[in-house]
Order: C-alpha cells, then structure tokens, then sequence
C-alpha cells in the first residue's frame, strides 16, 4: 500500500491517472515485475485531510520485497507527479526558532 497525501483538490484526477500509468509501468518492468503478485489496483482516493485528498495505490507483492516495491512505487510516483506538474501540499517543520 501506498498512500499519497495532500493531493490538491484539483489535481486529484490526475494523480490517480499518474499514478495507474505507473503502477501498470512497474508491472511491466523486467526488473521488477517478479515482485509483484499481479498488477496493482488502480488507485482510489481514499481519505481528505487539512492538507488535501489521500490517494492510495495497493497492490500484491511477494512478501520480502514489499518494502523495495513500495519505495520504488513511491520514486516512480514522484517523478510522474514532478512531470505533470502535481505539487501535493506538505507540512512545513513547525518550531526552529521562527516567531
């Protein structure tokens, strides 16, 4: 499972598309097809917070490669997000001494 937080209301579309691109893209891969159990679910949006819409991407992997997976899925996602100009709102560290 992969969840992706603070996806801005009016990107929510495109995230999951960007997302199911990559996860079909990852399914395919020779390097890393072997790993997964099929091809992942398509995402769903799955929760809003204070901070946007939660997308969630899942998908069956063979058990000791979950982590390496989930990490991939996760760089793959920030890239396509990166190239189709997706920007998900972040917390920003509070405290540091700022007034």
């Amino acid at each position: 499972v992969v969840d992706i937080q603070g996806v801005r209301d009016e990107d929510v579309e495109r995230a999951i598309g960007a997302m199911h691109a990559v996860g079909l893209a990852l399914a395919e891969d020779p390097d890393w097809k072997d790993r997964l159990l099929g091809p992942p679910a398509p995402p769903v949006l799955f929760a809003f917070t204070d901070l946007g819409a939660t997308v969630r991407m899942s998908c069956r992997v063979v058990p000791e490669d979950r982590w390496q997976v989930a990490a991939e899925l996760r760089k793959r996602i920030a890239t396509a997000f990166n190239a189709a100009g997706i920007q998900p709102n972040r917390r920003t560290g509070g405290g540091g001494g700022q007034p």
